[in-house]
């Protein structure tokens, strides 16, 4: 599929519809898009000339889960986990909101700490948070 940039435009979005219900469970899927020249038109900066959407029919970790962010406050991915952890604050956990976190001094510990404590309400109602591979998850980092 062809999509055209406007004269005299650096960018321009390129709308992607994805059918949720059509894609296959537990699987990755990468859509590369990339800027050609033609005749009227002349690529610029070559290190920019492609970008990937990565879509999945469920939650993907964000690369910013990992590293420091892993080993102090939220413990080792899981589905379930970042799905628990979106319903429990509302929040979307994705990279923006992780940049945000390493970015504002505090709030990672604020966080780590409120989960904690949504972690402790939610298993003095009677639930049990599970990893992707039933193993209970007892605290943030685990």
């Amino acid at each position: 599929m062809n999509y055209s940039v406007e004269a005299g435009s650096v960018k321009a979005r390129v709308p992607v519809v994805i059918f949720r219900n059509k894609l296959a469970e537990r699987t990755t899927y990468y859509l590369r898009l990339e800027i050609v020249e033609n005749d009227f038109f002349k690529t610029g900066v070559k290190t920019e000339l492609h970008r990937t959407v990565v879509f999945s029919k469920d939650l993907l970790k964000p690369a910013g889960w990992g590293g420091y962010l892993e080993s102090v406050v939220l413990g080792p991915y899981s589905i379930n986990k970042h799905m628990w952890m979106i319903e429990q604050t509302g929040k979307k956990w994705d990279d923006e909101f992780l940049t945000a976190l390493n970015d504002e001094p505090g709030s990672d510990m604020y966080w780590r700490d409120k989960l904690n404590e949504y972690l402790l309400e939610y298993n003095r109602q009677g639930n049990i948070l599970l990893d992707d591979d039933n193993r209970e998850i007892t605290g943030f980092p685990e």
